[in-house]
């Protein structure tokens, strides 16, 4: 008898994400090791691939309000690296997101961040971002990333799938910073 696959169609899969998240009119409040948090379901949305802020199209528009809201890491044990705006120090930082629930303030890359919150805050858009522990902003072209320092020439601990190759200190620039890159 064949091995039969069931795979479930993509309003299945929405139905149970409703259901997961509790329905549009349930609030939902988690707390956590960054103490507690509240979101919306309606919320959540998933990271787009286009880098800008989950849940929104990144505009402040609406008063600024995506960029001064808290961060929050979600209900969910993945760990997704994501940006979040401080608006205390007026910088992107690094956190891990959780996969579920969160806000419309998580960016998927420091430059998404920086664009949305912090457009005219810095010529350098490396000052208005703060990385992980163990990584610096180094721009990959014009492109600002978080990467890890490494040695020319050396593997890169734990991302097998990244190079030691030279970055920039800043947009353009033709000054070579070692860290490991895609």
């Amino acid at each position: 008898m064949p091995l039969r696959i069931l795979v479930p169609t993509f309003a299945a899969l929405i139905a149970l994400m409703s259901a997961c998240r509790g329905g549009a009119e349930t609030p939902i409040v988690a707390s956590g090791d960054d103490g507690p948090k509240s979101g919306s379901p309606g919320n959540s949305g998933n990271a787009g691939s286009t880098g800008s802020a989950v849940g929104s199209n990144g505009d402040q528009s609406d008063g600024g309000t995506t960029c001064s809201l808290p961060k929050v890491r979600g209900t969910c044990d993945a760990a997704m690296p994501s940006y979040w705006f401080n608006a205390e120090t007026g910088k992107c930082e690094y956190f891990s997101y959780g996969g579920c629930e969160g806000n419309a303030n998580r960016f998927e890359t420091p430059e998404a961040c920086v664009a949305a919150c912090a457009p005219d805050s810095e010529v350098d858009p490396c000052k208005a971002v703060v990385c992980d522990v163990g990584k610096e902003c180094v721009y990959q072209s014009a492109t600002p990333i978080c990467a890890a320092p490494c040695v020319d020439g050396s593997a890169c601990v734990g991302a097998p799938e990244l190079t030691c190759k030279c970055a920039g200190s800043c947009p353009n620039c033709k000054d070579c910073r070692q860290a490991c890159l895609p």
